[in-house]
C-alpha cells in the first residue's frame, strides 16, 4: 500500500511525497512476534518547474528502508471455573478443581503450571477454617470438551516433579484451555472446613527452547529467579520480551519448583487464580450404655413393652436386680449425626458379647420371651419400624445395619447377654 502526502518545499519549490507499506501477520492477541514491519518514504520535487526523478528510501544510494520486528508480549491468564466451593467428603479421591488457562501472548508458547495451597483464602466465603492437612495433588490434565473429565494428562517436570507443562500444540493464543486438577482429600478433614488452591501459570520463551522466561527486556523478574534485572535498549532488529500479565492471587516458584506464599504480582511472567473445596462430612457420634434387666434373685427390673416382647421398656418394677452371675444385661448403642452434617450412608454397628458373658439361651430363666433375646434389635436412622428384629444374632458377634443417617438423625441397636 502506498499513501502519498504532498506539500511545497519552500527552498526547492519541491513536492514531498511520503509512502508507508507493511504486510503484518495477525494472531488472536495482536501481530505475531517476529513479524517484520517495513516502512518506505518517497520524495518528489521540481526544479525550475520540471519534475525530477522520484527518490525513495528503498533506493540503493539512500538511507534505506526503515524496518523492525514486532516484540513478544508474554502474557497468560488463569480463571477458576467452579464458581463455588466444591463439596467433597473426607478421604475422597479424584476430587477436581477446574480452571481455564489462556495464552494471551502474541506468540505460540509452552505454559508451565504449578499449584500453591492458599490456606488463608476463603475464596467463596465458606466461613469456616482451613483443613489441618492439605489435599494431595494427584494429577493435572486437559478437559478438551469441558465435560469435567480428563482427556490429556500433562507431563510432570521440574526439580521436584511438581510442575506440569501445557504444550504450545495444545493451545491457541486467545483461546482458553480447560485444566482439571485432581486431588485426594485428607481423611482428617472436618465438616465445614475448606481447602483452597491456586493454579499458577508461567510463560516460557520460544527463543530459548521453551525454557522458563525468568526475566523480560524491561527489567521485570519472575518469582524465584537469580538473574539480574536488565532494562535493555530497544533493538529493532531482534525480538525482545515484555511481561504483560496482571496480578493474580498466589505465586509459585517455578525456578525451584516449589509452592510459594508470595503474592502473584503484575508483569511477573505468571498469573494465578484460586478455587476451593468445602468439606461435607458426616459428624457421627456413638455412645454405649448398659442396664441390668433381670437377675435370678430379684427378678425383673423392667417390663416388656406393649407388644410383650423385647426390648424392655423404661418403666422400672422396683425390684432392683443386680449384676450378679446369671443376670441379664441390656446393651444399648446410640448413634447420631450432627446438625448440618452430610448424610452418612451404609452405617453399620458391630459388636459382640464381652468376656465373662454369654448369649441368653436358657429358656428356663423367665419364660418364652427370653429366647428372643438371642436377637439384635435395631431402630434404623429414619426407619419406620422401631426396634425391628434383625437377622443378626448376638452369638459370634454381629454387624447391625442402620441404613443412612442424615443430619440430625439417630439410630439405636440393643442386644442382651447373661453374666457367666
Amino acid at each position: 500500500m502506498n499513501w502519498k502526502y504532498s506539500g511545497k518545499l519552500l527552498a526547492l519549490g519541491a513536492l514531498l511525497v511520503l509512502g508507508v507499506g507493511w504486510s503484518p501477520m495477525v494472531s488472536a492477541t495482536g501481530t505475531e512476534a517476529g513479524t517484520l514491519i517495513s516502512n518506505d518514504a518517497t520524495l518528489n520535487f521540481e526544479v525550475g518547474g520540471f519534475a525530477q526523478t522520484e527518490i525513495s528510501t528503498a533506493d540503493p544510494d539512500q538511507e534505506g528502508t526503515a524496518t523492525f520486528v514486532v516484540d513478544r508480549r508474554l502474557d497468560v491468564l488463569v480463571v477458576e471455573q467452579d464458581g463455588a466451593a466444591v463439596s467433597v467428603a473426607p478421604a475422597a479421591t479424584n476430587a477436581i478443581l477446574s480452571f481455564d488457562v489462556t495464552n494471551l501472548s502474541n506468540d505460540d508458547i509452552d505454559i508451565l503450571l504449578g499449584l500453591s495451597r492458599n490456606a488463608a483464602n476463603d475464596v467463596f466465603g465458606v466461613g469456616s477454617s482451613a483443613t489441618s492437612d492439605p489435599a494431595t495433588v494427584t494429577g493435572v490434565c486437559i478437559d478438551t470438551n469441558t465435560n469435567g473429565s480428563c482427556d490429556v494428562a500433562l507431563a510432570q517436570e521440574g526439580t521436584n516433579g511438581d510442575t506440569y507443562r501445557l504444550l504450545k500444540t495444545d493451545t491457541t493464543p486467545g483461546t482458553p484451555v480447560r485444566i482439571l486438577v485432581t486431588f485426594t482429600i485428607p481423611a482428617s478433614a472436618v465438616n465445614g472446613q475448606f481447602d483452597s488452591w491456586s493454579l499458577v501459570a508461567a510463560v516460557t520463551d520460544p527463543d530459548d527452547s521453551d525454557n522458563l522466561a525468568e526475566r523480560d527486556s524491561n527489567g521485570r523478574l519472575m518469582l524465584g529467579t537469580s538473574l539480574a534485572a536488565t532494562n535493555e535498549v530497544d533493538d529493532p532488529d531482534n525480538v525482545q520480551n515484555v511481561f504483560g500479565d496482571t496480578d493474580g492471587d498466589l505465586g509459585y516458584n517455578f525456578v525451584a519448583d516449589t509452592a510459594s506464599a508470595a503474592a502473584d504480582t503484575d508483569r511477573s511472567g505468571q498469573h494465578s487464580d484460586t478455587s476451593q473445596f468445602v468439606i461435607a462430612a458426616a459428624a457421627m457420634s456413638i455412645a454405649k450404655s448398659s442396664r441390668v434387666v433381670w437377675d435370678p434373685i430379684n427378678g425383673f427390673g423392667f417390663g416388656f413393652g406393649a407388644s410383650d416382647e423385647p426390648p424392655f421398656d423404661t418403666a422400672a418394677t422396683g425390684n432392683n436386680p443386680r449384676r450378679i452371675p446369671g443376670a441379664v444385661i441390656e446393651y444399648r448403642i446410640d448413634v447420631s449425626n450432627a446438625v448440618g452434617a452430610a448424610t452418612a450412608t451404609d452405617v453399620v454397628v458391630s459388636d459382640s458379647a464381652p468376656p465373662n458373658t454369654s448369649v441368653v439361651d436358657d429358656t428356663t430363666l423367665f419364660g418364652t420371651e427370653e429366647a428372643e433375646l438371642l436377637n439384635v434389635y435395631i431402630d434404623e436412622c429414619g426407619g419406620v419400624v422401631e426396634f425391628a428384629v434383625d437377622a443378626e444374632t448376638v452369638a459370634g458377634g454381629f454387624d447391625a445395619s442402620l441404613g443412612g443417617c442424615a443430619a440430625e438423625a439417630s439410630g439405636t441397636v440393643i442386644f442382651y447377654v447373661q453374666i457367666d
